[in-house]
């Protein structure tokens, strides 16, 4: 449970999971794994998609579970 708000790399997390144009929520988490990945092996991507996967990175098990908490939240109510 989220006791005191989003941290600001939680709301980049959250922001760009909620901005991807795929039907499937579970394909944008995927990418966003997948793609992190990429970035710690060195694969080039643009500036924009490297402060996701910093902010991403830098968060512990529980504050990542806490942005998929909030995106089910998110998706539940209709994107809204």
């Amino acid at each position: 449970m989220i006791e005191f708000g989003l941290t600001d790399n939680q709301k980049i997390v959250l922001d760009y999971l909620k901005s991807q144009a795929k039907d499937d929520p579970f394909a944008n988490i995927h990418f966003l794994w997948d793609q992190s990945f990429d970035y710690c092996m060195g694969i080039p991507n643009t500036e924009e998609n490297i402060e996701v996967f910093e902010a991403f990175l830098s968060l512990d098990g529980k504050l990542r579970f806490e942005v998929l908490q909030e995106y089910g939240r998110w998706g539940i109510n209709g994107g809204k």
